[in-house]
């Protein structure tokens, strides 16, 4: 017992070692996966972005589903890059203020 603490002191080990087996609590129980914030995000992000017009989330899934620069997705709309960006700006302002209502 830990007089100084009241509660019995932990093995040479540490907390949470199994001194038999050398394993710790984590390595059996496991991490929590980091990709779970993913799946929150998407289930927040999916129902706004279903509500956005069509061109719009065109724009969105050309910049961040198929990779396309800013310029890349100019020319195939045919605006400018000047345009494109402020046209992605608009619309990811827009979903961000959908997000905290």
């Amino acid at each position: 017992m830990n007089r100084a603490w009241g509660h019995p002191a932990y093995p040479s080990s540490g907390p949470g070692k199994d001194v038999s087996s050398g394993s710790t609590n984590t390595d059996i129980v496991g991490d929590l996966d980091s990709r779970i914030e993913l799946v929150e995000d998407y289930n927040s992000v999916s129902p706004l972005l279903k509500q956005l017009p069509n061109d719009e989330r065109t724009i969105l899934q050309m910049r961040f589903f198929d990779g396309l620069s800013q310029s890349q997705i100019a020319s195939r709309i045919g605006v400018s890059q000047m345009q494109a960006s402020r046209l992605l700006t608009r619309i990811l302002e827009k979903l961000c203020e959908k997000l905290v209502e």
